[in-house]
């Protein structure tokens, strides 16, 4: 049985008036939330939606997510949200390798899928909506109730796509046993009373995904904001009396340019600001903690955790630089390139263990292989060290070629790929320089072909053509050559170390 779908029963029995989801002129109780609920649940199931079928969420912040959401739990069917953010190709290829039964989609989102094979479910009325299946329509069927699926938490309930340093996503698996596990570790740091709690983080990222589910396990009130929009946030925060707000470190510094020059803000209610999905600088963190008259925390995590692994104590607040504490149910160890521990202090690869942490790649079992170490031990990618009381500290970047811009994650190979593409390019690399608005932005350097060139500009407006927004290089660099090992690969690792000296000499 699925223990998430029994939190919202549970709260319709012992607190049905509590306010649920707040969303624009929307006021649902728990009540009325799990009643809706309830009804896509019995719909779906009409539509021949059971356990083990994969089924889309390509939806924003908006109050459908959370009602699919669980509806979906209820039925046992596993859960596939669609970054909407992520390159055309790659939506597709989620929907293919996914097999998908079924897609629910925001109309302004079904252009980009509109040609693929498949049923939707498009929130909003268009024509579209008419043409395929209506959210509006099935949720106003009157169907007989559905039983909950008889579901064990060890069996697969979500697949997570994130985005790889070569090739296509790949699927995280998650039970609803990883979740739960999250879900427990973040409440046993971070304790929720009655929070209303302002969402602007997408929930088809586990970052999101995972804040939004806190909040309603502890009957919280989640106030949704569809889409990022610094006003809208600052709004709802101020006049839904928030008392949490989780944000990655660019919308916080989008957030704090609108209050300066609005000249400052009074939010009494805020008792927390959480950070993650990147590293929060300690002049932003302390101007956050100055500006909104509040505590800030930041977390560290990854898709393949559930999300989250170390997290700042609030009732200590955060250290600089530091990322937090392990989950009290997260196992967390430095080790060396031998794959020796690391002493206290010295740099290595974090290497995480606990309930959280995914089965493996969907279909992929290679690559699964290839990030496990013994006993079950997850090789994060990332470098850090741990100090004497047991705080991690984020101190030598990533072993990864991801680059995190405002949170996302950004796969270099899909822009190199459309780099290559372009007529007068021989070589090209892409990789991420710091930035201090986005935390890391796009760098691409190239060579030419013989009597062959193009302007750093010509480049940027060829991406543009090819491109999704987030995935545009802001800079092009030419090289004559671009530096390469015995066997010919590009070594980012010497371009990088190239980039840093320039910036720092300037």
């Amino acid at each position: 049985m699925s223990r998430l779908y029994q939190y919202l029963q549970q709260h319709q029995a012992q607190t049905p008036q509590v306010e649920a989801v707040v969303e624009g002129e929307t006021r649902w109780t728990y009540a009325q939330y799990l009643a809706q609920v309830d009804r896509l649940a019995a719909a779906l199931a009409a539509q021949g939606i059971a356990k083990g079928d994969r089924v889309g969420l390509m939806l924003y912040n908006q109050k459908e997510f959370l009602v699919a959401f669980f509806a979906l739990r209820k039925l046992g069917a596993v859960i596939t949200p669609i970054n909407i953010q992520m390159l055309p190709q790659d939506i597709a290829f989620v929907v293919q390798n996914s097999g998908m039964k079924l897609v629910i989609i925001d109309q302004s989102l079904y252009a980009h899928l509109q040609h693929v094979p498949l049923r939707f479910v498009i929130v909003g009325d268009t024509e579209a909506a008419h043409q395929q299946l209506s959210y509006q329509q099935l949720i106003e069927q009157n169907h007989p109730p559905v039983t909950m699926a008889h579901t064990e938490d060890t069996e697969l309930a979500f697949l997570l796509y994130t985005s790889g340093t070569t090739g296509h996503p790949k699927g995280v698996m998650l039970t609803e046993k990883n979740i739960m596990a999250n879900l427990e570790g973040f409440l046993g740091i971070v304790e929720f009373g009655e929070e209303r709690l302002v969402l602007a983080l997408p929930m088809f990222h586990a970052y999101g995904l995972i804040i939004a589910l806190a909040a309603i396990v502890k009957a919280g009130t989640l106030i949704l904001v569809p889409k990022f929009h610094p006003r809208s946030i600052l709004e709802a925060v101020i006049e839904e009396k928030a008392t949490m707000l989780p944000l990655v470190p660019t919308f916080f510094t989008i957030l704090l340019e609108l209050i300066a020059r609005q000249g400052g803000v009074s939010v009494p209610h805020l008792r927390l600001c959480i950070s993650g999905g990147a590293s929060l600088p300690a002049p932003l963190l302390q101007k956050i903690e100055a500006t909104l008259n509040t505590t800030v925390i930041e977390g560290y995590g990854m898709t393949e955790t559930s999300p989250v692994l170390t997290l700042n104590d609030p009732k200590t607040g955060s250290i600089p630089g530091c990322v937090g504490i392990p989950l009290p149910n997260v196992q967390v160890k430095i080790v060396s390139d031998e794959g020796a521990p690391c002493p206290v202090g010295e740099t290595g690869e974090i290497l995480v263990k606990g309930d959280n942490v995914m089965s493996g790649y969907y279909n992929l079992p290679e690559e699964t292989q290839t990030v496990f170490a013994e006993d079950g031990w997850l090789k994060t990618g990332d470098l850090g060290h741990l100090d004497a009381e047991g705080h991690l500290f984020i101190s030598g970047g990533r072993k990864k070629d991801l680059i995190i811009k405002a949170g996302e994650n950004i796969a270099p190979q899909s822009i190199e790929a459309v780099l290559y593409s372009h007529p007068a390019i021989k070589e090209a690399a892409v990789i991420g320089i710091p930035d201090e608005r986005l935390g890391e932005d796009i760098l691409a350097i190239v060579s030419f072909k013989e009597e062959q060139s193009a302007t750093p500009q010509d480049i940027i407006r060829f991406c543009r053509e090819h491109l999704s927004a987030s995935y545009i290089p802001s800079k092009v660099e030419v090289m004559a050559e671009l530096p390469k090992n015995a066997t010919g690969k590009i070594i980012k690792k010497v371009l990088k170390e190239q980039i840093a000296q320039r910036i720092q000499s300037k």
